[in-house]
């Protein structure tokens, strides 16, 4: 014995919002720490510079906290997709 189903215009767009709401928008936020990882590193190569003509040890410490965050940043885990 065969049954008929009858599929209805609602039934697709319900499965089509439910799947878009499933979909992570925009770029993963991964992509985007790593920018800012390459932002750090070009800011402590610009510090240490600035540590080798004028020996302060505030351009040091900015060098080794630039270093620290762009450690960070690059080795947050991607996200999942």
């Amino acid at each position: 014995m065969q049954q008929h189903a009858t599929i209805t215009e609602a039934t697709f767009i319900q499965d089509a919002n439910s799947r878009s709401a499933r979909r992570p928008r925009g770029r993963p936020i991964h992509r985007m720490l790593v920018s800012f990882s390459v932002a750090y590193f070009t800011a402590a190569l610009a510090t240490d510079l600035a540590y080798w003509q004028m020996p302060d040890v505030m351009w040091e410490r900015f060098s080794i906290w630039l270093i620290a965050a762009g450690l960070i940043m690059a080795a947050s885990p991607p996200s999942r997709t």
